[in-house]
């Protein structure tokens, strides 16, 4: 992600290396064709996606996210901090 000022930016103000390491990671493949459709429906920011998902624009969505199969995030607790 080198480059990105934005991203360069807020290491800087929030005092961290990168994002934080995901504890949770969910199987999207249900979710293939919704996901497809939502990452497509931002045509404006395509250039990003595809920094990301690589050649998600080129294959089926049943193909794509078999192979690229889960969403991994990190949960924060609010109510602890």
């Amino acid at each position: 992600m080198g480059g990105l000022e934005v991203y360069q930016r807020a290491k800087e103000v929030y005092g961290c290396t990168g994002m934080p390491a995901p504890d949770v990671q969910v199987n999207i493949v249900p979710f293939a064709s919704r996901k497809k459709a939502a990452m497509t429906a931002y045509t404006t920011e395509q250039n990003s996606l595809r920094k990301f998902w690589p050649y998600y624009h080129w294959y089926p969505a049943a193909i794509y996210f078999r192979i690229f199969d889960r969403d991994f995030f990190r949960v924060i607790d609010l109510e602890s901090r």
